[in-house]
């Protein structure tokens, strides 16, 4: 994602001017020197994009907290820009980098030991290194992590069993569709 990005930045620096013109006709020339700027911009959001898509298929969902001050920020630079082109492609640029920088942050957090170690119920003072009790599974040639609960058990509480106020204990889940609650 990231390389065709940079290489219409590329373009963008060297032939804006020509580019424009082949493509969307001479008319359109005068934004020749914003292109590289919104190209990179652009590549930022699709980073963004990326990221966000991936803490939302692992559940993480405060990413969208994150989408949201992007947008405000975003509009504010925008309107701040005052409809100047190379001036608004700089603000986006800004802008979007910093929400990808943010949302890289929260995947990078997402891969941390004690994030993975809490998620996978460890207590917090045996989190610091999960990875250090990595055994050899009960799967043939597979890994597991050795965090407190057997394999292909987890606890499952549903709605009934937080208002009851009762736990129904682990249930059994098939081990060829789960390989690590903890990832």
């Amino acid at each position: 994602m990231v390389a065709p990005g940079l290489l219409l930045v590329a373009v963008g620096a060297v032939a804006a001017r020509f580019l424009l013109s082949e493509v969307f006709g001479p008319k359109l020339t005068a934004g020749a020197p914003a292109l590289w700027v919104l190209a990179l911009a652009m590549t930022c959001l699709a980073v963004t994009l990326l990221f966000t898509n991936y803490l939302l298929g692992a559940g993480r969902r405060g990413v969208v907290g994150v989408l949201a001050a992007g947008t405000m920020l975003t509009g504010g630079g925008l309107i701040m820009a005052g409809g100047d082109l190379v001036a608004t492609a700089a603000m986006a640029l800004v802008c979007q980098a910093v929400t990808a920088l943010l949302a890289g942050l929260m995947v990078v957090r997402a891969h941390s030991p004690v994030v993975l170690a809490t998620a996978a119920g460890t207590p917090p003072g045996q989190a610091a290194e999960p990875w250090a009790r990595a055994r050899l599974g009960r799967r043939p040639g597979g890994w597991e992590q050795a965090v407190g609960r057997r394999s292909g058990r987890w606890p499952r509480r549903g709605p009934a069993d937080l208002v009851g106020g009762r736990d129904r204990g682990p249930v059994r889940e098939p081990e060829a569709l789960i390989l690590s609650r903890a990832e």
